[in-house]
């Protein structure tokens, strides 16, 4: 298989929604360690827990954990492990702490000056007499982070704080040793970054690659995320405490276009921000002390300095989220220094550099995670491909504009498919989508659009001819995708307008001119007629899922097909055929013409988007969507999620355990959909005990002692369902539990008669106290069989951070929709009052 698209494929076929806010640029919640004594406050205290509990409240979603380097003074070359710090087992610890509140931790190993108890000053910059054999050092006393990240897979691993003078060309080969072992032990799954910590690092890169631009790749060729620092004095005024937000934007404009330009297409995140409220602060590029008061450092807060910084942090977020606008998201983070994990309020030991301690900030941060909440959620920012000059700073994103075919209210094929559409173009970053009714289409419309993809789904309702028109002249210069039916009508207005107005256009060289139909009607007798079942591409081969169903006298998915014809095979690539599943007999699927100048036109010969299986041929469009829109394909290496579904205690123990033992020994993430409650009360007395068994996980010895070896182990855990049956109902197959739909009615494909708010969040409460008892927390949500109401999946959004499944999508706009806040969460909403208020709001 060509694995050059093959991440987005993955995304494509599992969709993971997320109930938080998306923004431009990702917050993480920067933390350092702060020892009032031997062994106490490191990341396994309660102190560490608590700020962990105060930042995802806030919204937070991940934690960049400044781990501890210690050097004797900034001009050795040999560094160690500070005799005070978080041990093997504290890091795990956090990380586990952060896991299950559904966030993400960030390693960034930091190298302070002879640290001891409090919190010591990094050092933005070291300067060894030795740089070979401060490399050395590093890469052994960071070996305990490595290997803490690479059982964990925690999100990012940062290299290089405090090391920017090592960027040389004499340094290109143990630099190029240290991320390919990284590399190595952490795999796929986790970003390696590089850190810029002053201007000084900065030019050493330019200075690099200038001197020789090919080992400069070679050697930095697995980071795939940048940060750099900027000195916040020459932003950032120590005698009042304001951010001069002109010289602020400038500085980010410039670090950002030098940046990209020694890094093409990588992220770039802006790193270890730190706004002190401590007025005549010194500060050496981006690092701060605080002057002393009454001869100790760093004491207290005053109100003065507390207002001072909630302003500067208003500006700052003012002024990075312009540039943000200007460079079309260049920054993908922003990484805010909040606090220690000193417990507040113990103010007398407060420390003023950090941001969390002061409370006038708390509504500033709040307010900046919701105010750009957005309905769709986009996985990581992916890396940027080009950076606009300064003339060309405010262009705007491209659009894709999604037609869809309806003819009336009860017409919700098009609506639908063009919303699974707009989706997959969500995903990338550079794309604004917008969905579109065809039927409402007006000359000129089609003028603020880049790209074009119409799924015609019905057959009898002709596009207006303006439309028509209007799409033979965009074709000429952009991409147009048409799926399914009524292609020959595109081609007649297009052969018309080219010839009556003498323009000119390339002509088309192929036609739809018939929809192939199933061999012969299904019946009982013949439920499976010859159809264009499978689909090949790329030396991989897909199918389409049309079974016909005896009950409903529905095939699950339209056997039917555009019947393409070429007339000019020079002009037209087929880039994928479907087979006939009888005699083999092949016709185009997908085909694509270069028209005009730069145009491009491409063809689906059919819907692929009905009833979505796990090799369905819908892979091929999204990995077609690349070619489509234009956009470089994924850099990274091939990312998949494994789930092991249905676990519950009906359960083989020993499979359980050889499966986990299995992905745990070689180091590959994986999670447990598990089913809380067993229920089989419609047992074959013939088979097994006529008793009717309803109970809990935590009622099975063996069952809940591998839950928690499968927890020591790594294994996160997605709540799927509650008993994943119908109750007293059979639905679906049998009634028991992994067999049955729990939220919808088989075969009527309905909603469940009692489905309601109440009633779906009191199941969800059942869950929820049994994991609260065996010590389960759920990293997600996942609807058995995927299928629920409309109600219900909006239900689901909000009550889980996230939602893992394939989900229903449905017709439907939501009216006078409850606001429910994230304390009202399950697994965060504890009380028995919360719970009255949350079902209240539902």
């Amino acid at each position: 298989m060509n694995y050059r698209k093959i991440l987005f494929t993955v995304c494509c076929l599992v969709t993971l929604f997320h109930s938080g806010m998306v923004h431009a640029y990702t917050l993480s919640a920067g933390v350092r360690e702060f020892y009032l004594y031997k062994g106490g406050n490191s990341y396994s205290s309660d102190a560490a827990a608590k700020l962990k509990m105060s930042l995802f409240a806030l919204g937070f979603g991940s934690m960049t954990l400044n781990l501890r380097l210690g050097i004797m003074n900034p001009s050795d070359s040999s560094l160690f492990h500070p005799p005070f710090r978080s041990d093997r087992t504290a890091m795990e610890v956090m990380v586990s702490r952060i896991n299950h509140g559904n966030g993400f931790s960030i390693f960034k190993p930091m190298i302070y000056v002879n640290p001891g108890l409090g919190t010591p000053t990094a050092l933005p910059e070291v300067n060894p007499e030795s740089g070979e054999s401060l490399l050395s050092s590093y890469e052994n006393v960071v070996n305990v982070y490595l290997s803490v990240a690479a059982l964990h897979s925690i999100q990012e691993y940062v290299l290089g704080a405090g090391l920017g003078n090592t960027y040389r060309k004499e340094f290109s080969a143990h630099w190029k040793d240290i991320l390919e072992n990284s590399r190595r032990i952490l795999g796929s799954s986790t970003d390696i970054s590089l850190e810029i910590s002053t201007e000084a690092n900065l030019q050493l890169l330019e200075k690099f690659k200038a001197d020789d631009t090919g080992l400069f790749f070679e050697t930095w060729a697995e980071v795939q995320k940048v940060r750099f620092e900027l000195p916040i004095q020459d932003y950032f005024s120590p005698v009042n405490l304001e951010i001069n937000p002109q010289r602020l934007e400038a500085m980010l404009l410039d670090r950002l276009q030098r940046i990209h330009a020694l890094f093409p297409n990588r992220k770039i995140g802006l790193s270890n921000v730190i706004l002190p409220s401590c007025f005549h602060f010194q500060s050496n590029e981006s690092e701060v002390d605080c002057p002393k008061v009454n001869g100790a450092q760093l004491m207290g807060l005053t109100n003065e300095g507390m207002k001072a910084q909630s302003e500067a942090l208003k500006v700052f977020f003012r002024t990075l989220d312009q540039v943000s606008t200007k460079t079309g998201n260049a920054i993908s983070t922003l990484e805010l220094m909040l606090e220690t994990t000193q417990e507040e309020p113990l103010i007398s030991q407060a420390d003023p550099r950090f941001i969390l301690t002061n409370p006038l900030n708390k509504p500033i941060l709040m307010g900046k995670l919701k105010k750009e909440s957005i309905e769709s959620v986009t996985i990581s920012s992916p890396a940027i491909s080009s950076l606009p000059d300064p003339k060309g700073l405010n262009r705007l994103k491209k659009r894709a504009c999604v037609y869809f075919d309806e003819s009336d209210p009860q017409d919700f094929i098009g609506p639908i498919h063009a919303r699974m559409v707009e989706n997959i173009v969500g995903a990338f970053p550079k794309w604004q989508k917008e969905r579109r009714s065809v039927v409402h289409y007006r000359a000129g419309d089609l003028d603020n659009c880049e790209s074009v993809l119409y799924t015609a789904s019905n057959f009898i309702l002709d596009p207006p001819s303006t439309y028509l028109t209007d799409l033979a002249k965009f074709a000429q210069r952009h991409s147009v995708v048409w799926f399914n039916y009524k292609f020959d009508r595109f081609r007649k207005a297009y052969m018309n307008e080219s010839q009556s107005k003498n323009l000119g256009y390339t002509p088309l060289a192929f036609d739809v001119p018939t929809v192939i139909q199933a061999d012969a009607p299904p019946s009982p007798k013949n439920p499976d007629p010859g159809f264009y079942r499978f689909f090949d591409f790329k030396g991989e081969t897909f199918e389409k899922l049309a079974y016909w169903d005896s009950q409903t006298d529905r095939f699950s998915s339209n056997p039917e097909l555009g019947g393409v014809v070429i007339q000019d095979k020079s002009q037209v690539q087929v880039l994928s055929t479907a087979r006939h599943s009888l005699n083999n007999t092949t016709t185009p699927y997908v085909v694509r013409q270069n028209l005009g100048k730069g145009g491009t036109m491409f063809y689906f010969a059919d819907l692929p988007f009905t009833f979505i299986d796990y090799e369905d041929r819908y892979l091929i469009f999204c990995d077609l969507i690349y070619d489509v829109l234009n956009e470089p394909s994924p850099t990274r290496p091939p990312v998949a999620l494994i789930r092991l579904e249905d676990i519950n205690p009906s359960v083989t123990i020993q499979d359980l355990a050889w499966v986990t033992d299995y992905l745990a020994d070689n180091k590959i993430p994986f999670s447990m959909a598990l089913i809380p409650f067993y229920s089989n009360l419609f047992q074959n007395p013939i088979k097994q005990a006529a008793e009717p068994i309803w109970k809990s996980a935590d009622r099975y010895p063996e069952f809940l002692g591998i839950l928690k070896y499968a927890k020591a182990r790594g294994a996160n855990f997605v709540l799927h369902g509650i008993t994943h049956s119908a109750g007293d109902l059979i639905s679906g197959y049998d009634g028991s539990s992994g067999s049955d739909y729990e939220f919808w009615s088989a075969p009527k494909n309905v909603p469940i008669i009692q489905d309601s708010p109440e009633w779906a969040v009191k199941r969800l409460e059942l869950a929820e106290s049994i994991l609260t008892r065996i010590g389960i927390r759920p990293v997600a949500w996942e609807v058995p069989h995927y299928a629920a109401s409309a109600t219900d999946f909006y239900l689901f959004g909000k009550l889980f951070e996230w939602n893992y499944h394939r989900g229903l999508y449905f017709k439907s706009e939501v009216i006078n929709a409850p606001v429910i806040p994230e304390q009202y969460r399950m697994f965060d909403c504890v009380t028995l009052e919360c719970r009255e208020e949350r079902i209240k709001l539902g």
